[in-house]
């Protein structure tokens, strides 16, 4: 347990590194005031305009620590942020409407795949799915409905 700990600590000071680049060479010490909440941690989930350039950077990163639960609101928003960034992919855009305030949009494209049939556009669309729920969060009112929908439509 503690060496997976210590990966998944890794990977997140690397997957900061890639983020803040050459910004943090420049960083000065300053005399704020302490702050009145918690920092955001390195894992919090990042939206995907804070990985622009950087998305794969980061899935490539956290590979080998994919399937720690620290880890999966990052890994969410880098993907999204990948398909989003590919103008190529049919989900671009309902990649793009997950991460900026739409993803009743995005989910209701993604479902409409997957009901469409097998094959592996409807693969793609189910993990992108899955992706907009971990951002969104477990209790979310879309992700308790397009979850329900998304088995339905699966089985």
């Amino acid at each position: 347990m503690r060496g997976r700990i210590a990966e998944v600590g890794i990977a997140a000071t690397l997957l900061a590194a890639a983020l803040l680049g050459p910004a943090c060479s420049n960083a000065q010490p300053t005399s704020a005031p302490p702050p009145t909440t918690a920092p955001p941690s390195v894992l919090d989930p990042i939206p995907a305009t804070a990985l622009p350039g950087h998305p794969a950077d980061a899935i490539d990163l956290l590979r080998p620590v994919e399937h720690a639960p620290e880890v999966a609101g990052v890994l969410a928003a880098a993907r999204l942020a990948a398909e989003a960034a590919n103008g190529g992919s049919r989900f671009a855009t309902a990649a793009a409407q997950a991460t900026d305030g739409q993803p009743d949009l995005a989910l209701a494209e993604l479902l409409a795949t997957v009901r469409a049939g097998p094959g592996e556009e409807r693969e793609r669309a189910r993990g992108l799915m899955l992706d907009v729920f971990r951002l969104l969060g477990d209790e979310h009112p879309l992700t308790v409905r397009y979850r329900r929908d998304l088995t339905l439509a699966l089985f």
